[in-house]
């Protein structure tokens, strides 16, 4: 949830649009909100030095332990991280490759690409996995079963 540090005044202007003002002048650097994440995506070029549950860097010299899983994109700093991410990262470990390439074919057919010019680099990768990690969050937090479509006409 949503903590805020300071009480803030909220008011709305004459625009319509609503706005939160400090009772006073704050410092330069000051916190005055902190909120949890619902959901956190690495960069694919950037998953082999961050941890996908904590966000934590390795350091230079170091990957992480990898999935071994099928899903080639997922390292964790700790076995507690894996364990920690395994309520949302077992929907798409094992089949992350039939996902994706269903997920690419959708994607070029909607957008009338033509499928043997289309360049992997061209998906909005961090987009698809950012919406498959809320959508299942959701059926979880709605304790509703998390539904897979494997095959793309």
């Amino acid at each position: 949830g949503t903590s805020s540090i300071f009480p803030f005044k909220t008011e709305t202007g004459s625009d319509g649009y609503r706005r939160a003002t400090a009772p006073s002048d704050l410092e330069v650097g000051s916190i005055v909100s902190s909120e949890s994440s619902f959901s956190t995506v690495l960069f694919r070029s950037q998953c082999h030095r961050y941890c996908s549950f904590c966000t934590s860097s390795f350091p230079q010299e170091h990957k992480g332990k990898r999935c071994l899983g099928g899903c080639e994109y997922t390292y964790y700093c700790s076995r507690d991280c894996q364990l920690n991410d395994f309520s949302i990262h077992k929907h798409t470990c094992k089949k992350y490759h039939t996902i994706l390439g269903n997920a690419v074919k959708m994607y070029v057919t909607n957008a009338n690409h033509d499928m043997a010019a289309f360049s992997f680099q061209d998906f909005p990768w961090e987009d698809f996995i950012l919406a498959r990690k809320v959508y299942i969050k959701l059926c979880i937090d709605a304790n509703i079963s998390v539904k897979e479509q494997h095959s793309v006409k």
